[in-house]
């Protein structure tokens, strides 16, 4: 027989007291004796002893159900199983004081466990609580319960961007990494916010930001993108080469001038990034010459302001050549790439089926995300453009992301 939970395991490790857990540590002894471990079935008989017995579940988690016996894998997942059937509303009214002050590092610990499971909006707070105070070893823990909170309740963002600025120096970079962890694509325009505020953080920001952008729908929104090019006038090394990479993976045809502009920065790292995100940018490899690169920014920024009106009549021309010649003549550009496609994807509903098809070729050719709704609805509608389309979302990228038709 396994001993019963000891509450003395050293001094100060149970901050509170708790109630008999000896309901919860028979079932666990229970399971011990079956043939193979079964977490499915040792999570149904621990949530059937009820809403009472939650605190007692929350204790084995964080302390294991006897001494010298620690917590197999299969009885940690049953217990976190058993205690989130009910939820976080429930958890709340005695999880809270368990957290009030100065809790064992087992107890901030199961509690960062459950909050990844069942968290929401609401519990950023205890989530605040669980770390007030906490050791460094925690800090995966709380990654990936902000991370948890966020892909089941996008409303836990404005409050955990709150935390992110105000929080110690340590805190708000674990913040920032659970919050790309998420993948929730709100949590970009979340994290370009908190930028501005701490100059500590935000190589942090930026590393994240550049790692939700490539899947994000372009073009990002505008007050994201201006948070972005104001970071190319950080003097921070580490910052600038961070922007630097955040805005080439958000595509940003406005970043140009600054990323050409630090080409001449002092710092051979910094250099790297921005020639990288300007090959990125446009597909060219001009090396780290300011001057090739500014010349064809200029060259490109007067070919688009003094053709866009032709272009835009040769697309919607019944004649096919002329919407053929215009397609090739945009698709052989990179700058400004979304509102190229944007323009392109024009002749996706032109009559002539040869022109829909090297629309979808020239969107391909593009690389721009900007055209992909129109793309969708054009496999969506079936007929002889749809294996057309179907190809061109394949070539973005777009397979496995929300699903090609």
């Amino acid at each position: 027989m396994l001993a019963p939970l000891v509450l003395s395991l050293a001094p100060g490790l149970v901050p509170e007291p708790c109630s008999d857990v000896g309901a919860v540590v028979a079932c666990l002894e229970r399971a011990q004796a079956w043939p193979a471990p079964d977490a499915a079935r040792l999570q149904r008989e621990l949530a059937a002893l009820g809403p009472a017995a939650q605190p007692d579940l929350f204790t084995v988690l964080a302390f294991g159900p006897g001494d010298e016996r620690g917590l197999a894998a299969e009885e940690s997942a049953a217990l976190l199983g058993a205690l989130s059937v009910a939820g976080s509303r429930a958890v709340r009214p005695w999880l809270a004081p368990r957290l009030a002050e100065a809790p064992a590092a087992e107890v901030r610990l199961a509690a960062l466990e459950l909050l990844a499971r069942i968290g929401t909006g609401g519990d950023v707070d205890l989530l605040r609580r669980a770390m007030n105070g906490a050791p460094p070893g925690l800090d995966g823990a709380l990654q990936v319960a902000c991370a948890g909170l966020v892909r089941a309740d996008p409303s836990a963002l404005e409050p955990l961007r709150r935390w992110m600025i105000e929080a110690p120096q340590r805190v708000g970079p674990v913040l920032a990494r659970g919050l790309a962890d998420s993948e929730r694509p709100e949590a970009l325009a979340t994290l370009a916010q908190a930028l501005g505020f701490h100059a500590t953080l935000e190589p942090e920001l930026l590393e994240a930001i550049a790692r939700l952008a490539p899947a994000h729908p372009k073009p990002l929104d505008e007050p994201t993108l201006t948070a972005l090019r104001a970071a190319l006038e950080r003097d921070d090394a580490r910052t600038l080469r961070a922007a630097a990479q955040a805005l080439a993976r958000a595509e940003d045809a406005l970043a140009l001038p600054g990323l050409i502009a630090l080409l001449a920065h002092e710092a051979p790292a910094v250099r790297a990034s921005a020639e990288e995100a300007l090959e990125r940018l446009s597909g060219l490899a001009f090396g780290a010459d300011p001057s090739r690169w500014e010349a064809w920014r200029a060259a490109e920024e007067a070919w688009w302001s003094g053709s866009l009106a032709r272009l835009r009549a040769e697309l919607a021309d019944a004649d096919p050549g002329l919407a053929i010649r215009a397609l090739g003549e945009l698709s052989s550009h990179r700058w400004p790439r979304h509102e190229l496609a944007l323009e392109a994807a024009a002749a996706l509903q032109h009559e002539d089926r040869s022109v829909r098809r090297l629309a979808c070729l020239a969107l391909a050719r593009i690389g721009s995300s900007a055209a992909v709704p129109e793309l969708k609805a054009l496999a969506e509608q079936g007929g002889e453009s749809q294996a057309a389309a179907r190809r061109a979302l394949q070539a973005l990228g777009i397979v496995g992301r929300g699903g090609v038709p």
